[in-house]
């Protein structure tokens, strides 16, 4: 597999895989290959093969590619070692069969027969490492992360597993220490209240220079990564004598780790390796813990990534947040044996871990809420689009005027209704209503929209025409949802109409002088149930000054704040009123309804359309 490594640019040193046939590279999400820097083009060049050949042309970036400081107007073939320069960021091109790939890849993680997993695995596809017959004695999974490859993350634990499938959720079969035999030196329970239980002395004004030192850093920073790197940064101002620093978040439980941040105060460092033992006691007892000596240490001295471990001197403290629950960890080590940590250092790291999970919180809280965002605006356009399936106007019949109004219960819906005009000169009027509410319905109700012009436009007597609707709906796997729909052929020359009910509710006759009732409608079952049901027409004539009212459940199934039902009563009730219109009468009839509601939630999608006959010809 062919890779870039980054030799210029804010994450030196950082492994870009090249795993597919085709890859964008550029500064949007939607890259493969995403470089965020400013200056990099959203969608900036494209990697990919071309008879076994590697190839890469500019996509008429802003700023231009290079490629051995010649710039590309044309695709050029890529060989092993080739420099390609995006704007600020130099990268070195490798192929699959380059020795160097195969050292980095276990420079990323060793797993050194440590995994208790019989089969065999692929880790993340790079560079072809496999392993295989792991040794069985193992107490936990360790992971080993370099600088470079953690900070090329581009935010949370969704891009960061996606990007690099790390494996530190799989913590199974793992022997638990028996914490008696524990040497820790000093341990801390921590409480985002109380902050920490220990009393040892601390001086009160060191504390608050820490933690302000951690504010003063912080700021109202919201990006969770840059909170993680800026808390790092900070610790290795309040103890210089820390190494290395690293942060973990939780996954969907304590036993998921998600390494979020990595420090080193000498960039030649090695890469850390990072004992599930340490993590586990600390995020599941919500207690910091100190090691003077962790090699000496027995409460960690089973586990072998502890044993590999260079590190003579450890302290790590929970991030609990206001609710009490354990968001992950902060670790710190020292390697030098002049430099042990003591137990005013391990309470002076659990106060500024409690103040540091305030902001970890918060900024996990501003990326849920800017996902929420995100989902609004699509739900928004969706919302326009389905609306767009929706008729623009009613239909310009003679002798008759019409009313029409749509309200989904969320920003999408699954009630429909339509205006179709035939050829024979009648007007097809439709109104449908899919079982469930909001996304789901919304597909099957722009999927029915098309299928019903299918219908009429293919045969056109209207019961031929719901009996082949109905069988188009049951070819589709709708996982027991089904559709009520009634369809109407108005022919205004004869003022009447044949109406074709599929389970829909009965609609509403209203005379010229206000009296109102049912028509009772005989018919076969909704659409999808089976494709066997038969269907009937019901033909009558339409009376001067008669309007027809048909609407879906959301109407009569609308509650108050006391959970009382609108129902059908109120709804003839209110269109018995005097309205010399079709439009005043549905206008008044939404705003009874409205006034009933009140401040209820409107659970149901709610759909009312409405004809009437103005003209007097016979």
């Amino acid at each position: 597999m062919s890779y870039f490594t980054i030799v210029k640019g804010p994450t030196p040193g950082a492994i870009l895989p090249l795993s597919g046939k085709s890859e964008i590279i550029g500064r949007s999400t939607e890259c493969s290959v995403m470089l965020d820097v400013p200056s990099v083009s959203r969608r900036h060049a494209r990697f990919y093969l071309s008879d076994g050949r590697a190839m890469l042309e500019d996509l008429n970036s802003r700023n231009g590619t290079s490629v051995n400081d010649v710039r590309l107007t044309a695709p050029v073939e890529l060989h092993d070692g080739d420099q390609v320069q995006l704007c600020d960021i130099v990268m070195t091109f490798h192929t699959g069969t380059s020795s160097q790939a195969q050292a980095e890849a276990v420079k990323i993680i060793d797993f050194a027969q440590e995994m208790n997993i019989e089969s065999s695995f692929r880790m993340d596809g790079q560079f072809g490492m496999e392993a295989s017959a792991i040794d069985k004695r193992q107490e936990e999974l360790h992971f080993k992360l370099d600088q470079a490859s953690t900070t090329q993350r581009q935010g949370g634990e969704n891009k960061l597993k996606s990007r690099s499938q790390r494996v530190f959720e799989t913590f199974n079969q793992l022997e638990e220490v028996d914490d008696d035999k524990s040497s820790v030196l000093s341990s801390i329970s921590v409480s985002p209240f109380e902050g920490t239980s220990s009393r040892s002395g601390i001086h009160a004004a060191t504390k608050l220079k820490a933690i302000l030192q951690l504010m003063k850093n912080l700021g109202q920073n919201l990006d969770l990564d840059e909170v993680m790197e800026k808390i790092l940064d900070s610790l290795f101002i309040i103890f210089p004598n820390a190494e290395d620093g690293l942060i973990v978040l939780t996954g969907e439980s304590t036993d998921q780790l998600i390494p979020m941040a990595v420090k080193h105060r000498h960039p030649t460092a090695a890469p850390i390796r990072i004992s599930r033992t340490v993590f586990s006691n600390v995020i599941n007892d919500k207690t910091a813990a100190l090691s003077a000596d962790v090699l000496n240490d027995e409460r960690f001295n089973h586990a072998q990534s502890v044993v590999n471990m260079s590190t003579r001197s450890m302290m790590c403290a929970p991030l609990i947040d206001a609710d009490g629950n354990a968001l992950g960890a902060i670790k710190l080590d020292s390697d030098e044996m002049g430099k042990r940590f003591k137990p005013e250092d391990l309470e002076l790291l659990a106060s500024v871990a409690v103040q540091a999970a305030l902001y970890v919180r918060n900024a996990q809280l501003h990326v849920l809420a800017m996902k929420e965002v995100a989902l609004d605006e699509e739900l928004k356009m969706a919302h326009r689009i389905q609306k767009c399936l929706l008729p623009e106007k009613a239909p310009d019949v003679e002798g008759y005027s019409f009313f029409d109004v749509y309200l989904p219960a969320r920003h999408l819906g699954g009630d429909y209704y339509d205006y179709f005009p035939l050829p024979d000169g009648a007007t097809a009027i439709i109104q449908a209503d899919v079982s469930g509410k909001g996304v789901t319905a919304s597909l099957l109700m722009a999927k029915l929209c098309a299928d019903v012009r299918f219908s009429l436009m293919t045969v056109h007597d209207p019961i031929e025409a719901v009996t082949l609707l109905n069988k188009i709906v049951c070819s589709k796997d709708l996982d027991g949802k089904f559709i009520t729909l009634v369809l109407v052929l108005l022919d205004s020359k004869n003022n009447t109409v044949t109406i074709v009910n599929a389970g829909h509710n009965p609609p509403i006759s209203r005379k010229a002088d206000g009296t109102t009732e049912l028509i009772q409608l005989s018919g076969g079952l909704p659409l999808g149930i089976s494709e066997d049901i038969p269907y009937e027409a019901l033909e009558r004539k339409i009376e001067p000054g008669e309007t027809l009212f048909f609407y879906t459940d959301g109407l009569t199934d609308a509650v108050n704040e006391k959970g009382e039902f609108f129902g059908i009563e109120n709804a003839m009730k209110k269109t018995s009123e005097p309205a010399i219109s079709v439009a005043e009468c549905g206008a008044s009839l939404m705003s009874h309804l409205k006034e009933y509601i009140g401040n209820a939630k409107q659970t149901d999608d709610i759909c009312v359309v409405g004809f009437q006959r103005t003209g007097e010809n016979p």
